[in-house]
């Protein structure tokens, strides 16, 4: 809730199963080629009890007081889906060896191009149960993603939207990404890295919310500040790779700023904020050397004024995993579309 209500959090036990069968065939080299798939699914979604508040100690509990917001209402509803989709998609690809680009010293085969795809699907009244009712929607996903190379820099931008139709538009859920690798020969140990990201999402009729805080976002706040409905986010990154130890592990530095603001939107205990930033430092390790998993070890100081948050992850802004926002996927209804059999 994060100041939107004297608790600071709300907890509602969800219980959601999934089945899924896809499949697909590809026309065409590896390069140039196009895909047509299908897939069928069950989706379940019901709520194991009623909300419950904490204030901070999540072994104690208490019944959320009043009456829930009409916006939580609306995204606690149980549901029951049985859908049946179609996925069309293209790429143009070419494949380029690039070293140290999400990692230090390791050298991934790269795909530059475009990818579009595209998937449309119905739900079935059938398979009924009595733990929710049945969907009769229709739905439709899309996504774009482009790579190209810039001298010795790269630049990625990519995007997917998703959104269904029962009497109106409903669970509108979309993020964009783009990334900026910025390389020269004049400092080869150097990679300067840029990525803006926005999300959002609109008539959520599935439990979505998203953070400005936390380890993918600004990265001197907690996990939980900020809750939203829109979001938009920047990343600075200068990524200095040490010419030691060179034998037993990859080993770099980064210094780095995040920037971003979130907007109230329509979801539970939103709220809508000025810009927030945050500066920092970090180690990248790569153990053992050439690997492509690195792990990071980042401080990070709020500019308005703080305490510093120190944190230990793995590397998130990879382009070989896909530029996604986490927020988002967790709450998408469909997760399989074409790019599933491209990447």
């Amino acid at each position: 809730a994060d100041g939107a209500e004297p608790f600071d959090q709300v907890l509602v036990p969800v219980s959601r199963e999934e089945i899924e069968l896809s499949g697909a065939y590809r026309f065409g080299n590896p390069g140039e080629s196009i895909i047509l798939g299908g897939s069928i699914s069950r989706d379940v979604l019901e709520l194991r009890s009623n909300p419950e508040i904490t204030f901070g100690d999540f072994d104690l509990r208490d019944p959320l007081p009043g009456a829930q917001p009409l916006d939580m209402q609306r995204q606690l509803r149980p549901y029951a889906a049985t859908r049946v989709a179609l996925h069309f998609g293209t790429r143009r690809f070419r494949y380029v060896d690039y070293t140290g680009l999400d990692d230090l010293r390791h050298t991934q085969l790269t795909a530059l191009g475009l990818f579009a795809g595209v998937t449309v699907g119905k739900s079935l009244n059938i398979f009924s149960t009595d733990r929710a009712p049945n969907e009769g929607d229709f739905f439709t996903r899309g996504h774009l993603s482009l790579t190209h190379p810039l001298g010795l820099s790269l630049i990625h931008a990519s995007g997917t939207v998703e959104a269904r139709h029962n009497e109106a538009w409903r669970d509108i859920l979309a993020d964009a990404d783009i990334a900026f690798y910025g390389r020269t020969s004049l400092l080869a140990s150097h990679t300067l890295f840029i990525r803006a990201t926005t999300s959002g999402g609109w008539e959520t009729h599935l439990p979505y919310q998203l953070v400005l805080g936390g380890r993918a976002g600004i990265r001197s706040l907690e996990e939980d500040r900020f809750p939203g409905g829109r979001m938009l986010r920047f990343v600075f990154e200068d990524r200095i790779m040490l010419p030691w130890p060179r034998e037993t592990a990859d080993l770099g530095i980064t210094l780095f700023s995040d920037l971003g603001r979130i907007w109230a939107g329509d979801v539970p205990y939103g709220v809508t904020t000025g810009w927030k930033a945050a500066l920092g430092f970090g180690l990248r390790i790569g153990l053992p050397r050439n690997t492509r998993n690195i792990w990071r070890t980042d401080i990070a100081f709020p500019v308005d004024g703080g305490s510093p948050i120190f944190r230990v992850t793995l590397e998130l802004n990879k382009l070989r995993d896909g530029f996604f926002t986490d927020d988002v996927a967790r709450s998408r209804r469909f997760n399989v579309g074409p790019e599933t059999f491209f990447y």
